[in-house]
């Protein structure tokens, strides 16, 4: 596997530089025991950073693990509210954010599945969240693995169990990105 570098674009770079030599002039230019000396480097370094990161992040949405384009095929590909996305063993807490869409996040042995009822006083959540250790949530997921618009996403680094690798069959298209899979009904 190729190890994955950052893209920056030149003009990130000449802008970071000038940010760069603007914080080292206040920097020196500024006496010591001046009192306004922290809050002006720390606003000068808060702009740096805000300039670079909104340069850099967009064009390097594998590094930091963004499923914006995944989402973005799944609304081309779906119809928003009548689509379910179903997600195997992960938390994916940004979906809401890039879709109308239900999720229901299938809970198998990752840690971070465990989090998304932590402060929830209800049992709505029992909606959005399958336990796969329950056969008759196997069912259900059987059942709606056949319908339109439903979308399955499957990290590689953990991939379905056997006992699950017939969902595989149900779905009509896949696709593979970076970190995941995908398997999909138009």
């Amino acid at each position: 596997m190729k190890p994955e570098f950052i893209k920056i674009a030149n003009g990130t770079l000449i802008l970071t530089f000038i940010c760069v030599s603007i914080y080292t002039g206040i920097y020196f230019a500024l006496d010591n025991y001046s009192p306004i000396k922290t809050a002006i480097l720390a606003t000068v370094f808060s702009g740096t950073v805000l300039v670079t990161t909104t340069s850099i992040l967009p064009d390097n949405s594998v590094a930091i693990n963004s499923t914006k384009e995944i989402i973005g095929f799944i609304n081309a590909e779906g119809h928003n509210q009548e689509s379910t996305i179903l997600v195997y063993d992960y938390l994916l807490s940004s979906v809401p954010f890039y879709t109308e869409a239900n999720q229901i996040t299938l809970k198998s042995t990752h840690n971070t599945t465990d989090r998304e009822v932590l402060f929830q006083h209800d049992n709505l959540w029992r909606n959005n969240l399958w336990d796969m250790k329950d056969d008759q949530t196997i069912y259900r997921l059987d059942s709606i693995s056949y319908k339109p618009h439903t979308f399955l996403l499957v990290r590689k680094k953990s991939p379905l169990p056997n006992n699950l690798n017939f969902l595989k069959n149900h779905f009509k298209a896949q696709l593979e990105y970076t970190k995941w899979w995908l398997y999909y009904n138009k």
